[in-house]
């Protein structure tokens, strides 16, 4: 029995070693490599001080982007943080530990750091009643109408008259002329919303941060 649990624990501990991938660690590895930009700016004294590396920590997770502040409060940068792994992140940054690296040093002690993503799964839809009563009429009848039920479905996702909505390119629209509806649409498929917003120029301001983080220079 004993040499039993002896090569679960063995097989549990090669199977958790090997699920670390940088490659799925998004919020992670893209949070960190625009820090150590910013910290690339810095004077060499604080580069290369820990210590002041986990000031300036703390104040780039002073964001708006709700993914970028879980990842944070993961790693103790956060007031509300439960516990504390900077000196995780800053010391291997004080001497320019790759950040991938640096992640997976972090996936160790909670693998729940590579779970966060910007932009959620999509979840598949429900058409609820409707939907259970189109599958059983084509079973019972054994007509197929393919297209019609497409269309059908289409509808059913909340597409209006069946065509798709129109995805909005951020480098070249006009973010201003934007509505507020299709506006909040936007921040909502980047995993942000605008608490507190009460005027358009409010969510204009939040998804133009979102079009210069993709690159756009004019806005």
């Amino acid at each position: 029995m004993q040499l039993f649990h002896s090569l679960l624990l063995l097989c549990l501990f090669k199977v958790t070693s090997a699920k670390y991938d940088p490659t799925k660690c998004e919020v992670c590895i893209t949070f960190l490599t625009k820090f150590r930009a910013t910290l690339d700016g810095l004077d060499n004294s604080v580069q290369s001080d820990h210590n002041k590396i986990d000031k300036e920590l703390r104040k780039a997770c002073k964001t708006t982007q709700p993914k970028d502040e879980r990842f944070c409060w993961y790693i103790g940068a956060t007031e509300t943080s439960a516990t504390g792994m900077t000196q995780i992140v800053t010391k291997p940054l004080s001497f320019h530990k790759p950040v991938e690296k640096i992640c997976g040093d972090l996936y160790k002690k909670d693998s729940q750091i590579c779970d966060l993503k910007y932009v959620d799964e999509p979840k598949k839809p429900d058409f609820g009643f409707a939907g259970e009563n189109i599958l059983r009429w084509r079973a019972d009848s054994g007509f197929d109408p393919s297209s019609k039920v497409k269309a059908h479905v289409t509808t059913s996702q909340g597409y209006g008259n069946g065509q798709r909505e129109k995805k909005i390119d951020l480098k070249t629209v006009n973010i201003k002329k934007l509505k507020v509806k299709e506006l909040k649409k936007i921040l909502e498929q980047h995993g942000q919303d605008c608490k507190g917003c009460t005027e358009k120029s409010e969510y204009v301001r939040k998804v133009e941060a979102i079009a210069a983080s993709q690159g756009r220079t004019e806005l």
